[in-house]
């Protein structure tokens, strides 16, 4: 359509039901309005199906400091608002101008539709529809991790989303041009509803579909595998002055019915407008004949329709408006109004964020330490994280399935040590950073709150603990961003690593007490959570996690539970000594033998190979690979570095960091001076200035991890963005 900004919303999605008070009413499109209802619903907002068939595009909100435009809103019966993706471009982070109209939507019995487009990324210009996917690449690249941000941030509030407006436009450059090519556009649906989903309950649509080209709508679904993530498809409908109402219900017929046939999704018809200059009257028939004829047609394939526009005062001179820019109705506004029924019940609380599942892994205890060998021998006697593609998250390009990157986990512990067992897939190995920037390349995090007191956001120093382990060319290395307070100096190895077939076992030792975890014993309960982080070439991807709160934001709410469990083969039998437990069948299949452990229970201890019985070997590397050979990473060595006055930087600070930022920035030193202009997480006391004074975002840093293991922490990647973000009106 014309007029302002185009991106598609994403929105509740559901076949309208022939059933309730309307059924009948609407035979023809002539047939009387829709009754009104005075049904009490709850603060979920749960419409009849008839008072969720009237939604509205409410665009120059963003301008409307004063909001003048909720009166009419209220006033029109509309029960869905389609809104665009604006933000104040001095406070983009926090999103405040775009929540302050979600709550006053919501608190108005409104709910609301979010498009998400090329507006989301400000300044940075949108490739043209034709140009080569070597541009389109790092766009829709950038474009997703800006969605990640935007759903963090907004997921929990918003009602509905869709996914770009128009993309199956084809115009020439300098005007309105929202147009993307089908098989970017059904990449950019397949990476970013995983990246919704994760923040926010809200349903899924696929944009504003406006040709009336179906094809464009199949490729971009081979392109996605499929819509299976997605609720509804989006369609758009006018009516110009010269049509007929007969034109207006033929193609409406075969506009729903084939999209409907193609998609296999109810339709959500997100623009549908009568332009009403030079006769008035047109449009307020249009409105009676699209809303009537559609609900006594169609009401199996659409679910509602969204008119465009509420005011002539965000479409300019194209008076698509139900009222004129002064606000006063035009006909078409009180057509509207007295088809859309009443709507009594309480305010919208939004969608709410996800239920987030709760993860719990044991680690067991071991009598010797960990070796490769003994790792392949016992590995189904361990408890196992099993990170894939599906628990992979996009940074700047999608997963390649589990050969590009996956890792199966496994942990132990004794008296002192924490143990970390990985067997790590990876096509192409890349660690070339310096340690305190692994995360750029090959890698994994690990993130451990000692004390599990579960604090949100940024990591404290009561008991969390940030560190990270890789694989260079020259060697293992690791560093530690934040130690727990009295922490001794860091200490961590990478002790063992063998390459085998096209798997890296990989097993590293970490001192307990550097984690904070004093007087451990079985049933000790610390948060936990891994990542690991891809990089085949061309910096960091995107990274496999077990739980959230490392790759995009520190939280240690999000964490899982790391247990520290018995021996392997627990038993209920109760004992004083060993020879109690003789007798018993251990269920572990292995040799071993009976101890009665602390909790005075009969525990199987299977027995592990012993580490110098077979070499351990490298299979492709020149390096040295025996655990004798590697020198203890303590604080001052060059290899371990212990950085925890200045972690690394995080998606969920208010600063944005440069990846090209050197080393000599200050990163490992003292805070930068911001000017009292921008502050990180204050946790961190890591602070930072941007050149052009503008408030800024972080985003996480992640390295692919194939080599590289065991890495604490919520590093970041801080990119500055330093970017004035407006909404942009786009004329056609």
């Amino acid at each position: 359509m014309v007029g302002t900004t185009r991106v598609m919303t994403a929105t509740f999605v559901l076949a309208v039901a022939a059933c309730g008070p309307l059924a009948g009413r609407f035979d023809d499109d002539r047939s009387a309005p829709f009754s009104t209802l005075a049904t009490d619903l709850n603060a979920s907002c749960a419409f009849t199906p008839e008072q969720d068939f009237f939604g509205l595009n409410v665009e120059g909100w963003w301008v409307d400091t004063e909001y003048t435009f909720m009166p009419l809103l209220e006033g029109s019966g509309a029960r869905w608002a389609r809104i665009v993706a604006c933000f104040d471009s001095d406070q983009e982070a926090e999103h405040p101008l775009t929540r302050e109209v979600i709550n006053r939507l919501h608190a108005a019995g409104i709910k609301v539709l979010y498009i998400v487009g090329s507006a989301i990324l400000g300044g940075t210009p949108k490739p043209a529809w034709n140009a080569a996917g070597t541009e389109w690449d790092p766009y829709r690249a950038a474009w997703l991790a800006e969605m990640e941000r935007v759903a963090t941030v907004l997921g929990p509030h918003v009602d509905a989303w869709e996914i770009w407006n128009e993309p199956d436009h084809q115009l020439p450059p300098g005007g309105y041009e929202p147009g993307v090519p089908a098989d970017q556009f059904g990449w950019m649906l397949r990476d970013v509803a995983p990246i919704i989903r994760l923040h926010g309950t809200g349903e899924l649509v696929v944009g504003g579909l406006a040709t009336g080209d179906v094809n464009y709508l199949a490729a971009a679904m081979d392109a996605a595998g499929g819509l299976a993530a997605y609720d509804g498809v989006g369609v758009h409908t006018y009516c110009p002055q010269g049509w007929s109402m007969d034109w207006v219900r033929q193609y409406a017929d075969s506009l729903f019915s084939s999209y409907f046939a193609t998609g296999g999704l109810p339709l959500w018809v997100t623009e549908a407008g009568g332009v009403a200059e030079p006769d008035e009257n047109l449009a307020a028939t249009y409105v009676q004949t699209i809303y009537a004829h559609t609900w006594a047609n169609h009401r199996d394939k659409v679910k509602n329709i969204l008119y465009w526009v509420l005011s002539d005062r965000a479409d300019g001179s194209e008076y698509f408006g139900l009222t004129h820019a002064d606000g006063s109705p035009r006909p078409a506004y009180n057509t509207y109004a007295a088809l859309s029924p009443d709507y009594t019940g309480d305010a919208c609380s939004g969608p709410g964020a996800p239920p987030v599942e709760h993860k719990s892994i044991r680690a067991l205890r071991t009598d010797r330490p960990l070796t490769v060998d003994s790792v392949l021998a016992n590995w189904d006697l361990f408890d196992t994280i099993a990170l894939t593609t599906n628990s992979y998250v996009a940074y700047s390009v999608a997963s390649g399935g589990d050969q590009d990157l996956s890792a199966r986990i496994a942990l132990a512990w004794d008296a002192s040590n924490l143990y970390l067992a990985a067997l790590v897939t990876d096509d192409v190995h890349v660690a070339n950073q310096v340690a305190t920037d692994m995360w750029r390349s090959d890698s994994v995090q690990v993130a451990v709150d000692a004390d599990h007191d579960h604090t949100a956001g940024a990591c404290d120093t009561d008991g969390d603990t940030q560190f990270g382990l890789a694989l260079t060319d020259n060697g293992p290395v690791s560093t530690r961003w934040v130690a727990p307070a009295g922490a001794p100096g860091w200490q961590a190895q990478v002790t063992a690593w063998q390459l085998v077939g096209n798997q890296l076992v990989v097993v590293a030792t970490i001192p307990l007490a550097v984690l904070g975890v004093t007087s451990p014993a079985p049933g000790r309960t610390v948060g936990f959570s891994i990542l690991l982080n891809d990089d085949d070439g061309s910096g960091r991807e995107g990274w496999v996690e077990w739980t959230p709160g490392i790759g995009w934001g520190q939280d240690a709410a999000a964490f899982g539970d790391l247990v520290l469990g018995g021996g392997i083969g627990e038993t209920t039998n109760r004992c004083t000594d060993a020879a109690a437990c003789d007798g018993f069948v251990p269920s572990p299949a292995c040799n071993g033998t009976w101890i009665c452990n602390a909790a005075l229970r009969c525990e199987w201890w299977c027995t592990p190979p012993d580490a110098g019985s077979a070499p351990v070997v490298d299979a492709g590397s020149p390096r040295p690979v025996d655990a004798g050979s590697l020198p203890p990473h303590d604080a001052g060595s060059t290899s371990s570095q212990d950085t925890s006055s200045t972690p690394p930087p995080d998606a969920g600070s208010t600063a944005v960091r440069d990846a090209q930022l050197s080393a000599s920035d200050g990163r490992t030193g003292s805070a930068i001076d911001a000017g009292n202009q921008n502050s990180l997480d204050q946790s961190s006391d890591y602070t930072m200035t941007t050149s052009c004074g503008c408030r800024s975002h972080g985003k996480p840093a992640l390295a692919d991890g194939l080599l590289v293991w065991a890495m604490v922490g919520w590093h970041m990647l801080l990119r500055r963005r330093c970017r004035r973000l407006r909404c942009r009106v786009e004329a056609s």
